[in-house]
């Protein structure tokens, strides 16, 4: 999931017909299957509701976590430092 993005609209009325039309809600998820796991890059602004965070479907956090340590090992990979 990503936010509709504000900047990419070179007219305001145009993004405002969009905005906010597509949203996780814990209701969408209901019927979701339990290994659904939602991915996000953060930050987010209304596309999933904070309610979303308290379920297994949830992985955004765990995402941005992990991905730290992956973008350096990366780096280092890049730069040759395990070489």
């Amino acid at each position: 999931m990503t936010r509709i993005q504000k900047e990419r609209f070179p007219d305001p009325a145009e993004y405002q017909k969009v905005a906010n039309r597509l949203q996780i809600t814990p209701e969408v998820l209901k019927n979701a299957k339990k290994n659904l796991r939602i991915m996000h890059p953060l930050p987010r602004t209304n596309e999933i509701t904070p309610q979303v965070d308290e379920t297994p479907h949830a992985s955004y956090f765990d995402q941005s976590f992990y991905g730290v340590p992956i973008r350096m090992a990366l780096l280092c990979l890049v730069m040759g430092v395990f070489e």
